[in-house]
């Protein structure tokens, strides 16, 4: 894999390309639960060294489909599900990669999706979050979601990536991340706050807390702070959390959920790894 040399900031010039999609149950967050169609595209702004889908940071997937904007989109999905999903199905993940890089022909995707699914009135974008610390990226979003808004709520799924040797080719020194993120959550207040619920995902284990507890301090003491309830903190998952690693997974769920008791947060189970969820 090509490691990055600057942190990718710009939107893609060229038409999202789909790397998979699957129907599943929302297995955390704030929307848990909720039987979801899941699009993920290609490409991200960073280079996380515990990737679990690290072939979409290349592009790499099951199709050959280089334009989510395109007929031959809408049919791949009118094939695959049935009618019964694509009527009953009302939630949409958009994942990656980075699906923010596509900020350019966001809107045109969740058009050709509907054409397939028309009764999907809530949308997620599991995302990085940091294509938002750009301001004028944040008002492209708005203005490609604007026409779509309020006949579908919005959600962004932010999951802080805060290491700098984990995540970002060691380009980016911890402090310079904060910041990067302090002003997502800025961008957040001053631009995207009515048009998107937001929710911050933590990954705990007595490591990341040192990282985490920084971001979250900024998030709850803000000008116009966010409320605990949308800070959420989830397990840490080990590679095999089912197999030879199920104490170690036990545990980090017990961790997990005493400290977000602890702290008045939100605790978030991954239903899609305890129930072998795609």
């Amino acid at each position: 894999m090509n490691k990055i040399t600057n942190l990718q900031l710009t939107p893609l010039d060229r038409k999202p390309q789909l790397v998979q999609h699957f129907v599943s149950l929302e297995g955390e967050g704030g929307t848990i639960g909720r039987s979801a169609l899941y699009i993920r595209t290609g490409e991200c702004s960073l280079r996380c060294n515990f990737c679990d889908t690290a072939y979409s940071v290349e592009g790499k997937g099951e199709h050959d489909i280089v334009d989510m904007t395109s007929d031959k989109y809408v049919d791949l999905l009118r094939k695959t599900y049935s009618r019964l999903q694509r009527k009953n199905i009302t939630n949409l993940s958009i994942t990656g990669g980075e699906p923010l890089l596509n900020i350019n022909h966001i809107k045109d995707l969740i058009l050709k999706t509907k054409e397939a699914f028309p009764n999907i009135d809530q949308i997620i974008f599991e995302t990085n979050g940091t294509m938002l610390s750009e301001r004028d990226n944040c008002f492209l979003l708005v203005e490609q979601i604007g026409c779509l808004h309020p006949k579908i709520n919005f959600m962004l799924s932010i999951s802080p990536k805060l290491s700098g040797v984990i995540s970002y080719s060691k380009i980016k020194t911890d402090e310079e991340i904060l910041d990067i993120y302090k002003n997502v959550l800025n961008n957040y207040k001053c631009v995207l706050d009515a048009h998107f619920d937001i929710q911050l995902k933590f990954v705990h284990s007595d490591e990341l807390a040192k990282w985490n507890e920084t971001l979250i301090d900024y998030a709850l003491e803000m000008a116009t702070p966010l409320h605990k309830n949308q800070i959420l903190i989830m397990p840490f998952t080990p590679s095999d959390p089912l197999g030879r690693d199920a104490k170690a997974w036990e545990d980090s769920k017990d961790s997990a959920a005493q400290y977000a008791m602890a702290n008045f947060f939100r605790y978030s189970p991954r239903v899609h790894v305890d129930r072998k969820l795609d």
